[in-house]
């Protein structure tokens, strides 16, 4: 294991905030801190505060009948569709039309429960290894925490975690209808033969992935209730891509030069005008599908 008295190999030149004022790197602070629930409390309070009071009215419902009215089935026998997302039927009442909201929270959820587990799998193969949800173990490459990639790829860790407990809570209304989010899935990506490389280059992909999934789902919003949360997720998806990017075109410069094909962290102007290009919520889960195994 790694000896955090030790002074990181990686030091940037900016002072970050996790380097204090004697210049000396902490400790990694865990992927989801201990102030992460009061944070996201609070905004889960706020985040739910009108849809919780619009969905008193049918706060008496049973139960079954609540489960009886959900539409879809989240499996993964097959490639999932955005028809395979359930909502809840009764959510399309006059002046409530949360339905078709709903459906777009657990597509978001879908998608960040699956980022969340894809990062706690690959901190442990760039770490100290571990296990997949299936028991496969996963044997760790014993790197550096600070380097770079490691660095990041940890603290993005937590944020994607964060996203899906934040997701998990608005979907439960505040109590109010339980059950309506999706159940966490199990998946395996085969982080456990990836180099570090490789691992880089997937979660780019996946963060961009991301980024592309939020834009494409803002047409399906009926309301304005979540529209500001969902940007806001957008952005962080946005921000994660190019932050990884950057740190792959600093790692594999070599490469880059040699092969004169550099991945750009964002849309340039000749790129659909400077523009991040939506993708459709079928497109998206297509092509997520493979990685659901139960």
């Amino acid at each position: 294991m790694h000896n955090t008295d030790q002074t990181p190999s990686y030091k940037p030149s900016y002072i970050p905030t996790w380097v204090n004022a004697e210049g000396q790197a902490p400790e990694i602070a865990p992927a989801t801190p201990e102030d992460a629930d009061k944070v996201q409390a609070a905004a889960r309070r706020k985040f739910l505060r009108a849809a919780g009071r619009a969905a008193l009215g049918i706060a008496g419902i049973g139960t079954a009948t609540l489960a009886a009215s959900r539409e879809g089935v989240f499996g993964a026998s097959k490639t999932l569709t955005f028809g395979d997302i359930p909502t809840l039927g009764l959510l399309a009442l006059p002046d409530l039309n949360l339905k078709a909201d709903v459906k777009v929270l657990n597509y978001a959820l879908a998608l960040e429960d699956l980022e969340a587990e894809l990062y706690r799998q690959c901190v442990a193969r760039l770490t100290t290894g571990g296990q997949t949800q299936q028991g496969v173990t996963i044997p760790g490459l014993n790197l550096d925490p600070y380097l770079p990639d490691v660095y990041h790829i940890n603290q993005f860790w937590g944020v994607e975690t964060a996203h899906r407990d934040f997701l998990r809570g608005a979907l439960k209304l505040d109590g109010i209808i339980p059950g309506l989010g999706i159940r966490p899935k199990m998946y395996q990506f085969g982080v456990e033969t990836m180099s570090r490389e490789q691992i880089l280059a997937m979660l780019i992909d996946v963060e961009a992935t991301g980024t592309a999934a939020y834009l494409g789902a803002i047409p399906y919003f009926r309301t304005k209730i979540f529209l500001t949360t969902a940007a806001g997720i957008q952005g962080t998806e946005a921000r994660h891509t190019a932050a990884l990017q950057a740190i792959q075109n600093r790692l594999l410069m070599d490469k880059l030069i040699a092969d004169g094909t550099p991945a750009p962290p964002a849309p340039l102007a000749m790129m659909n005008h400077g523009i991040d290009t939506p993708m459709d919520p079928d497109a998206v889960l297509a092509k997520v599908s493979p990685f659901i195994v139960g």
